[in-house]
Formats: C-alpha cells, structure tokens, sequence
C-alpha cells in the first residue's frame, strides 16, 4: 500500500496498519508487519515470519535455496502448513514437499533481516528469450 494512502487510511480509522502474506493452505498467514516498523517496510514489504514459521526463497528450476535478495518461489513449513487438500492427492502432491516446506506458488525475495517482499506469482510469469517477465513489473512501469 502507498505509504500516502497508509498515511491517510491510518489517521481515518484512528490505528495503525500492518502488512501481512499468507495463504489458506498456510492457516492463514505467514508473515506480518508490526505497527512499529518503518513506513518503507510496511509498503514495501509483507513483514517477517511469524513465530514458529519458517520462510526460505527457493530457485524457481533447480529447488534449491537462493542468496538472500535473490528472487525466487516463497516456501514456508510450521505448525500452520495444512495436511492435504482433501480428496486430491496429486494437488498435495504438487503442493507439499516431503520436506515439510509448503509451495506458495509465489514469486519473491527475503532481505537480511527475513522481511519478506512478494513480487509475484508463478503462474503468472513469462518466460521470454530466458528472461522471466512478470505482469505486475510490466503494470508498474
């Protein structure tokens, strides 16, 4: 969110805001903002892990985890990964590594400080001559 729109929506409603990403495969949310953080972190970024939550950046072909900054699919694990989508055993399959991470199918990348920023998603991307090109970079500029 803008950090002016924050500004304004804040002194509406009287409280302060936070950011937060999550899923419902993931109970719901896996990482969140604090009302003390910097307006940048709030509009630019979804917060750090919950407790308890693990958050880790994996190369979109190979699996394996990324430096931190690079982009990559966001994958989390906890006591809030789900147990199966019920009756589908091939979508768990797609969805749930035997690891216990949880494929979020979300585009992103983690700073040094684990704060988490979402930059996409992978059933949007494209890949052109190599390059992977996503809708809301396009949108953006």
């Amino acid at each position: 969110m803008p950090i002016k729109l924050r500004r304004r929506v804040e002194k509406g409603i009287g409280v302060p805001l936070v950011s937060v990403y999550g899923q419902t495969e993931l109970s719901p949310i896996v990482c969140a903002t604090s009302p003390d953080d910097s307006e940048i972190d709030k509009a630019e970024t979804s917060g750090r892990p919950l407790p308890q939550v693990e958050v880790q950046i994996t190369d979109i072909k190979s699996g394996e985890v990324v430096p931190i900054g690079e982009e990559g699919e966001i994958q989390a694990r906890g006591y809030l990964t789900m147990i199966d989508y019920f009756g589908q055993p091939e979508a768990t399959e797609k969805t749930l590594l035997p690891t216990g991470w949880s494929r979020t199918g979300d585009i992103g990348c983690m700073d040094d400080r684990s704060y988490i920023q979402v930059t996409g998603r992978l059933t949007d991307m494209i890949i052109r001559g190599g390059e992977n090109i996503y809708p809301a970079e396009v949108e953006n500029k």
